[in-house]
């Protein structure tokens, strides 16, 4: 069984959210870019293989790792 291709609202809508996940790691919102990047990817799981969006992950995951911690009390 094929897969319907998506309708313009769903393309628009995951260009979108990548878009918007580009600008979040640009400003190093790393929760943000990767929820974005997340949401594209139900939406469009292949779209998630592309060589920009791979580079957003690889800057995203790092940047979460040396996120500092909360002081705990």
């Amino acid at each position: 069984m094929r897969a319907t291709p998506p309708g313009p609202r769903v393309r628009r809508r995951r260009l979108e959210l990548r878009r918007l996940a580009g600008a979040d790691c640009d400003a190093e919102r790393w929760d943000d870019c990767l929820a974005h990047l997340d949401e594209a990817r139900a939406l469009d799981p292949a779209g998630d293989e592309a060589p920009a969006v791979k580079q957003l992950r690889d800057a995203a995951i790092p940047g979460i790792l040396k996120k500092p911690r909360p002081p705990r009390h």
